[in-house]
């Protein structure tokens, strides 16, 4: 967890991750960051650049989101050390340390399918919509320039 959340300028969004940082201290930084974006990573960067975390503090409660959901999913498979095996390699490698918000997504959503393997819907659902809030599929951006 300390080496996914603490790394330093790895993966191929670093650089894209500042900018939201830079916008949260903005006057209208909460507004922008949350509806701009994805609502639960924009408050989270907003908190962190006002207290003064920076990509770090964020990074470090993403990456805690990201294995707390890991492990959940893996001591819930028949054999959690080939689940983690397997894990390390992409998952944590390349994903979570290359894509926060991914990254934190995926944690949420491993933690509601183990709800729904557990046959719980409501929880699966709420972990489903509480990962969406981090990470949404397409940004209006991208839709319209599908779109032209």
């Amino acid at each position: 967890m300390l080496i996914v959340g603490f790394r330093h300028e790895v993966g191929g969004d670093w650089f894209h991750y500042i900018e939201p940082l830079e916008s949260a201290l903005q006057p209208n930084g909460l507004e922008s960051t949350m509806i701009r974006g994805d609502p639960a990573y924009g408050l989270l960067n907003w908190v962190s650049a006002h207290i003064g975390g920076g990509v770090y503090l964020v990074n470090l409660v993403c990456a805690m989101a990201f294995v707390a959901g890991l492990l959940e999913f893996a001591r819930n498979s028949p054999q959690p050390w080939l689940t983690m095996s397997i894990a390390v390699p992409y998952l944590v490698i390349v994903v979570a340390m290359g894509y926060t918000r991914q990254g934190v997504a995926i944690g949420l959503a491993m933690v509601g399918l183990v709800a729904l393997q557990k046959e719980l819907l409501y929880r699966f659902a709420v972990w489903i919509v509480l990962a969406a809030l981090f990470h949404k599929s397409r940004s209006e951006e991208h839709t319209s320039e599908l779109q032209s």
